[in-house]
This record gives structure tokens, sequence and C-alpha cells, in this order.
């Protein structure tokens, strides 16, 4: 998905995919529009990550200050966004020098039409409403 082809509803599926990486990183640290994920005991690329807000326009100081808080903390300065969310934030990070590592597709479903439960005779579906009911 890219900003050029996306209506409406894509956006909108791209602010909530954005806001589900930002509550991973709420409680860490803040830079600029930057939530900052940082894992103590953790280095992987994977467990320490920036998110930037949605529509965030990000100045180069603002993309200094992430890079020295990664670099504070050991860490490579890397972020985990989709584009459609923040489109600005992309051509300030190619113009300070980050690279786009990979663009994974996003799958995400609209609430409706829901999609009726299958009647199979023999098997009862149910919501598992609580651990216990998993072993049944």
């Amino acid at each position: 998905m890219t900003s050029e082809t996306q209506g409406p509803a894509d956006r909108a599926d791209a602010a909530v995919v954005q806001d589900f990486l930002r509550s991973r990183a709420r409680g860490g640290a803040q830079v600029g529009p930057f939530s900052i994920l940082f894992s103590p005991g953790d280095r992987s690329l994977f467990a320490n990550y920036a998110v930037p807000a949605d529509n965030a326009q990000p100045s180069a100081g603002e993309i200094i200050a992430l890079e020295e808080a990664f670099r504070t903390r050991k860490r490579q300065p890397r972020l985990e966004y989709v584009p459609a969310a923040a489109p600005a934030v992309e051509a300030a990070l190619l113009e300070a020098g980050f690279t786009v590592e990979m663009r994974p597709p996003l799958m995400t479903r609209r609430a409706d039409p829901a999609i009726k439960a299958p009647n199979l005779e023999g098997f009862d579906l149910r919501l598992v409403e609580a651990p216990e009911h998993l072993a049944q």
C-alpha cells in the first residue's frame, strides 16, 4: 500500500496498525514525535524501535535527538511504522541517512461484513473466554 494509491479506508487501516505499534512503545522514551520502545535486557532490533506520531513532520534536530537516544542505550536506531500514517517521516529519515530495510505488506480486515460462522456437524464452536477452556 502506498500513499499515492490509498483511499480513506486504507489510511484508516494504516492508522489502526500504527496505533497498535505505538501502544507497544508507550511508557518508553518520547523524543519529539517519536515514541520509543527500549528493551533493557534485549539488544535485538525487533525489541528496540521508535514509532512516529500520526502525521508527524520531524525536524532534523528531532531525528538527531532520536539517534542519540538509541546511541546512549547502545541500540541501533530503528523505526517500525506504516508510512501512510506518517507520510512526511520517510523523506526526513532518508535525508538523515536512514535506509528502508523492508516493507512487509499489511494484513487488515474490516469488521463488516462479518463472516458467518460455519455450522459443522459434530463440532462445537465456542468463544474461548478463559485459559482453562483451551483444554476442552
